[in-house]
């Protein structure tokens, strides 16, 4: 009975450990306001790209 328990812990910890690191990167700066322009050209051009 352990081991069908095993699976459904490491899942429920799993899912626990990638909330926290969502929660860290949303947590992070941005970055300069240069990277920000770049990302922004970076996401404009690939939604071009997407609609084609």
């Amino acid at each position: 009975m352990n081991m069908l328990f095993l699976p459904i812990i490491v899942s429920i910890f799993s899912l626990v450990f990638a909330l926290f690191l969502i929660r860290e990167v949303r947590k992070a700066p941005s970055g300069s306001g240069k990277m920000i322009e770049i990302s922004f050209a970076i996401r404009e051009g690939a939604m071009v790209f997407l609609k084609r």
